[in-house]
């Protein structure tokens, strides 16, 4: 086991007999340079892995004989930021002051870099003030940093600080909590994430249908999540990494983001997220004696989607839906990233999470995608680029739904039923390589209809699909 510390550039030795010991290195150097035109004191720097890649902590390190090279596997506390506090402080100027942060040898994707200072500002009355800034700054493609090696950016990182009055700044809960009252009551500012943030147990979802703003999440976490971040919404999130911890009743509209997040005049996108962690849906709950809606969707990250684009993001989160009336024949939609989605986009994303349903009465239907559960809307599009699936998709032995629709990206394309409903028209394209990593298990006895298929489930057949490009499918199918 080796831990890395935040400036840790660690080597190791082997030896081949007993007189010579060979050292190598096991980490590799990003060197960055920071300027400023304001004479700043820079306080701390964070840097942070957008796809949650850890770079500091423990890892775990096997020697391979062929190779001689060690490999490195991240162990359970490792983390994917590194934190630098400079005391006092560093005074910033037009010349770059160059901060170097070892790193495990490897290859890396975009990096967030949070810049915290101290800066003046002037009153009205003429008293000078000073206060806390933060400026933020993504460092795109930092590709191979080889062990030994320092990685080294031609362009220095500006800093600029933040103007309280335009990004709302959220360090804590307490901080959440205040976002949330803003924009319920109309604020449209930006909002920017620079730590880690525990919700506490009075959390509920904020209520936005109209805030189009974005919350950088600049690869931070919110966690411990019972409930959405957003019931609605039109924003959109970059950098931003959810971990939940779901168990709900009642209401099967459901996403870790937001349950409903539809286009208001805007283009949403979320880039770089992920979501973590366990969401149970239970509507083991009779209709006739509690307010519960007959059809729902659930989602890892948004129930209900559309006008959204979605990339480089991943769902890391087991969905469970259960579902249970005696009265009315519902219907569950359940999809790794978007249960109900309209026209939406989709690169580089996949489903790594495991999408459990269960139906004991007969009465239901469930439509199971491992991106997106059901495709609706008149004329809506989709584009799927370079997109995979690796959760398993389960039906349980007691599942008795009364029809399904089983699709590792899609369930099924709910359009046009004859040539006369053009307007119900869709369009979905698979761009790249699709990749169906995952094991489609159908234990239960389905009462009326099983539609399977790898990549689509059901597509009525005045829908158009187009598939550009080779698809590779490592799972198993078990019905």
């Amino acid at each position: 086991n080796t831990t890395f510390g935040n400036n840790a550039a660690v080597m190791y030795g082997y030896a081949t007999d007993l007189n010579n010991v060979t050292l190598s290195h096991l980490t590799g150097v990003l060197k960055i340079g920071v300027v400023s035109d304001n004479y700043e004191t820079l306080k701390a720097v964070r840097i942070s892995t957008v796809d949650r890649k850890p770079i500091a902590g423990a890892f775990n390190a096997t020697y391979n004989a062929e190779t001689e090279k060690m490999e490195l596997t991240p162990a359970e506390d490792a983390t994917e930021v590194i934190t630098y506090s400079f005391g006092n402080g560093i005074v910033l100027t037009t010349e770059p002051t160059y901060i170097h942060v070892a790193v495990p040898a490897g290859e890396y994707g975009e990096l967030f870099v949070t810049l915290e200072a101290e800066s003046e500002k002037e009153e009205v009355i003429g008293i000078v003030t000073k206060f806390t800034a933060y400026s933020y700054k993504t460092v795109p493609g930092t590709g191979v940093v080889n062990a030994g090696a320092v990685r080294e950016y031609t362009n220095n990182l500006t800093f600029v600080a933040t103007n309280e009055t335009e990004t709302f700044v959220i360090a804590n809960y307490d901080d959440l909590k205040k976002f949330k009252t803003a924009v319920e009551g109309g604020d449209t500012r930006n909002a920017v994430v620079v730590n880690d943030i525990e919700v506490g147990d009075d959390w509920t979802s904020i209520n936005a249908p109209t805030y189009d703003g974005t919350l950088y999440g600049n690869g931070y976490a919110i966690k411990g999540l019972y409930a959405p971040l957003f019931n609605q919404t039109s924003a959109s999130f970059k950098g931003l990494h959810l971990v939940v911890d779901v168990e709900e009743k009642v209401n099967p509209i459901f996403g870790a983001f937001a349950r409903q997040l539809v286009a208001n005049g805007n283009a949403p996108k979320f880039e770089h997220c992920s979501v973590s962690g366990s969401i149970k849906i239970n509507t083991d709950i009779a209709p006739a004696t509690e307010d519960i809606l007959e059809d729902g969707a659930t989602g890892g990250f948004v129930g209900i989607a559309s006008g959204i684009h979605f990339e480089n993001c991943v769902n890391n989160a087991t969905l469970e839906l259960k579902k249970f009336s005696s009265t009315v024949k519902m219907w569950g939609i359940m999809g790794g990233i978007v249960g109900l989605a309209g026209t939406t986009s989709f690169t580089n994303c996949s489903n790594n999470g495991s999408l459990n349903y269960t139906d004991t009465t007969g009465k239901t239907a469930a439509d199971i995608g491992g991106l997106v559960g059901t495709y609706t809307g008149k004329k809506a599009t989709a584009t799927f680029d370079n997109c995979s699936n690796y959760g398993d998709l389960t039906i349980a032995d007691t599942a008795k739904a009364r029809d399904c629709n089983i699709g590792e990206i899609v369930s099924i394309i709910d359009g046009a039923k004859d040539a006369s409903d053009a307007d119900n028209k869709k369009s979905v394209i698979f761009k790249n390589t699709t990749t169906l990593g995952g094991n489609v298990y159908v234990n239960g006895t389905v009462v009326n209809t099983l539609r399977l298929g790898g990549i689509i489930g059901s597509n009525y057949s005045f829908s158009t699909v187009e598939i550009n490009g080779p698809v590779t499918k490592s799972g198993s199918t078990s019905v």
